[in-house]
């Protein structure tokens, strides 16, 4: 991702395109026009994907029993209300290493 921050800066001082000037602006909007075409084109795919796994995460969530849901919520909660209790005892001591490093 750096690398393409770097480049963009690159071409930008190699033909002096500055930001609020009015090439940078319709390089800017062509930019967005151009991304957004991309992924309105592959936005149906995207989609559709995203449906299948639900779909596939549906079927499979119906098959296990009701009991064995309301349980594993019942310790969902109590695992984050552990996790909630012991924050603040394992961030007073990462500060108190990072602060006598």
């Amino acid at each position: 991702m750096t690398s393409i921050v770097v480049k963009i800066d690159y071409i930008k001082h190699l033909f002096n395109i500055n930001s609020t000037s009015l090439t940078g602006i319709i390089i800017y909007i062509f930019g967005i026009l151009l991304v957004g075409l991309i992924f309105y084109i592959i936005s149906p795919f995207i989609i559709s994907l995203v449906w299948k796994l639900v779909e596939l995460l549906e079927a499979g969530l119906q098959k296990v029993p009701t009991n064995e849901i309301i349980i594993g919520v019942i310790g969902l909660i109590i695992g984050l209300l552990i996790a909630n209790l012991l924050i603040g005892s394992v961030a007073s001591f990462c500060r108190l290493i990072l602060f006598y490093r």
